[in-house]
């Protein structure tokens, strides 16, 4: 017979929440990410990574804009300005793509089946906390 004034141990199956934003919910028996949930014995790591924005479309508006302009110029000392203006049109929105991209980060979680990216956002710290979150489900699962 237990002693009454012994707490009691919680069972070991208990499901408590440690993150719960958005489309994102970890608790200590799963991960749900959207429509897709993990079982949190199933994981067997987590990462945080920054993604780089592609800088292919921007950089390939430039060139076309930038080889544009310098045939432009040549037409324009004949008064034709059509090619140096689409140039221009081209090379500005080029640079400006280029200079506005933002990185993205995900959350990449490694099954027996293989590595998931789970989630991304453009927010670091959501991502942190997410990881931190899978982390400590993963420690307490034991």
């Amino acid at each position: 017979m237990s002693n009454p004034s012994e707490p009691l141990a919680a069972p070991k199956n208990t499901e408590t929440t440690l993150y719960n934003r958005a489309e994102v919910q970890i608790t200590s028996l799963r991960a749900v990410f959207g429509a897709k949930t993990y079982a949190i014995s199933n994981i067997t790591s987590v990462e945080g990574q920054k993604i780089e924005p592609s800088g292919c479309m921007p950089i390939g508006l430039s060139l076309a804009g930038g080889l544009l302009v310098m045939v432009g110029v040549v037409q324009a000392l004949d008064g034709e300005f059509g090619t140096l203006a689409f140039g221009l049109l081209l090379l500005i929105p080029g640079i400006a793509i280029y200079r506005s991209a933002k990185p993205s980060f995900a959350v990449n979680i490694t099954t027996s089946a293989g590595e998931v990216k789970a989630y991304t956002s453009n927010d670091w710290e959501t991502i942190r906390q997410i990881v931190e979150a899978l982390n400590n489900a993963i420690i307490q699962k034991g």
